[in-house]
């Protein structure tokens, strides 16, 4: 599924439940303005500096993030059990 410049969400409603998925609001050109608009280029941003600059969940910051990596737009690295620092990398500079 691509995400690029659309919002992202759930295909369809299993019977008897709720729709699942991320909220449609957040776009991964949303996610890639954090990157672009911060003052230090420089500086990796964790997941959850992400999703807190966003006003969305951890999880929904995880998607956007990691389908911006798939399209080669930002990189990671985990640096923890449960952590990874993404930035974008200096030959796809937007500044």
């Amino acid at each position: 599924m691509s995400l690029t410049g659309r919002s992202i969400y759930a295909s369809g409603i299993v019977a008897g439940m709720s729709k699942r998925g991320p909220d449609p609001e957040y776009t991964t050109e949303d996610a890639l303005a954090v990157f672009n608009n911060r003052q230090d280029a420089c500086e990796p941003l964790s997941t959850q500096e992400v999703a807190d600059e966003l006003g969305c969940s951890g999880s929904m910051a995880y998607e956007l993030l990691t389908e911006l990596t798939e399209e080669n737009k930002i990189a990671s690295k985990k640096i923890g059990a449960r952590a990874r620092a993404w930035w974008i990398p200096e030959d796809n500079e937007t500044k």
